[in-house]
């Protein structure tokens, strides 16, 4: 495996999903588990300036990632699928 595979990460957040409107996990991929911690539901990686991140998502330490495999050559890095809380 080179250091461009991109691995497949299950992303969920620790508060589960605590409202609607919400994403509450996806599928990323990513170079490695702290590159997918970084990555929002919109597509955009985190910044920690004032509203630099997606207020439906959370901040890379309240991620739970689970590697589930190893992408497609032709897949590239960011958002493969995201589940929505929707009211």
């Amino acid at each position: 495996m080179s250091e461009s595979t991109l691995i497949l990460y299950h992303l969920t957040r620790v508060d589960g999903c605590p409202d609607y409107d919400i994403c509450y996990e996806m599928v990323v991929a990513a170079l490695s588990e702290d590159d997918a911690k970084i990555i929002q539901p919109n597509g955009d990686d985190y910044n920690p300036e004032p509203h630099g991140y997606d207020n439906d998502w959370v901040t890379p330490d309240k991620v739970i990632v689970e590697r589930i495999g190893v992408a497609d050559k032709d897949v590239e890095r960011g958002v493969i699928s995201a589940c929505w809380n929707n009211g």
